[in-house]
């Protein structure tokens, strides 16, 4: 038996074309479901690198603002000290608290602007090995939906720029004067006291040492003994790393000297007396336990506040007088 195609196609012509037309239109949803089915995951694909890069950027700009609010809470815990005259019992420890209550803080307005929740722990507040920093290292982890840090950061904070708290601490009614801190008849008051007035104190009369931590840009400091470099130096304030100057911590805590490797300035004698012999112009002598006496040395300096200092062998050696 043959099969008349034509007649076939003819007689089933309505049942072909509803047939046909049902697939093109599965087709269609069928296509309308893959297109919508990849572009969902391309979406979702963006959404996800774009939370990604939102978790990277603010765990970035959480670590980039620790270095600031830390050096905030430094400066404003010096110039507590300063304006209150009580020193630091535990510098470390008390500046490690305010800076984790000042995170804190920040955790909590992250979590406000963000949805991220942040746990952070300032391990430790210590010297590093340049004194002129101070390091605080910190334990942090941050979690936002289904991402998840976690690290420990330390970051370096200069105390350039910063007050140097110890002569407030050390003498009552002293003068500041622009960046410089005039100590009146403080000073011999308190070298008088600290020595039975055993050592000449008189050209301490309205003494002057430097308001601002700054390092002295004279780096090979045997230098200062020559081409009036050292009254540039005393001109500007500098300070000068020393194995037996105090550092910053223990200087907020009204200690001349310590352990660590420190910080000293010139304290320039204000009257110049008959006697050839003072105590050292040096800081940590003469806020040290035991200041001593050096020898009278004229600087070259046109400016008669800054044009002699006092200073030992030492001193001599160190900053290029010998």
């Amino acid at each position: 038996m043959r099969l008349n195609f034509k007649k076939f196609l003819s007689d089933n012509k309505g049942n072909i074309i509803s047939s046909i037309s049902i697939v093109l239109i599965f087709s269609f949803i069928l296509v309308g479901l893959l297109v919508l089915e990849t572009s969902n995951y391309i979406n979702n694909n963006k959404i996800s690198e774009i939370n990604d890069n939102n978790f990277e950027y603010i765990i970035e700009n959480y670590k980039a603002n620790i270095p600031v609010l830390s050096l905030e809470i430094i400066n404003e815990t010096s110039i507590n000290i300063i304006k209150n005259k009580n020193p630091l019992s535990n510098s470390r420890l008390e500046l490690k608290n305010r800076i984790n209550q000042k995170l804190k803080e920040e955790n909590t307005k992250y979590y406000n602007n963000y949805k991220i929740t942040i746990a952070s722990e300032v391990l430790d507040v210590y010297n590093d090995e340049d004194p002129f920093y101070i390091n605080v290292k910190t334990r942090l982890n941050f979690t936002k939906d289904d991402n998840s840090y976690s690290s420990e950061e330390t970051c370096k904070i200069s105390v350039v720029g910063l007050y140097d708290p110890l002569p407030f601490l050390k003498c009552r009614n002293i003068q500041v004067e622009n960046d410089k801190i005039n100590y009146k008849n403080s000073l011999k008051n308190y070298l008088d006291e600290n020595t039975n007035g055993e050592i000449n104190s008189e050209p301490y009369i309205n003494g002057k040492s430097p308001l601002i931590i700054k390092e002295c840009v004279y780096q090979d400091y045997t230098s200062h003994g020559t081409n009036g470099l050292c009254e540039n130096c005393i001109l500007n304030g500098y300070f000068h790393k020393s194995r037996d100057g105090s550092c910053y911590l223990c200087r907020m805590e009204g200690r001349g000297n310590c352990s660590h490797y420190g910080l000293e300035t010139f304290i320039v004698p204000g009257i110049l007396t008959e006697d050839n012999r003072s105590i050292v112009s040096i800081d940590h002598v003469i806020f040290g336990e035991n200041p001593y006496p050096g020898e009278l040395i004229i600087l070259n300096n046109t400016n008669s506040d800054f044009n002699f200092i006092f200073l030992d062998n030492g001193h001599k050696s160190k900053y290029g007088f010998i």
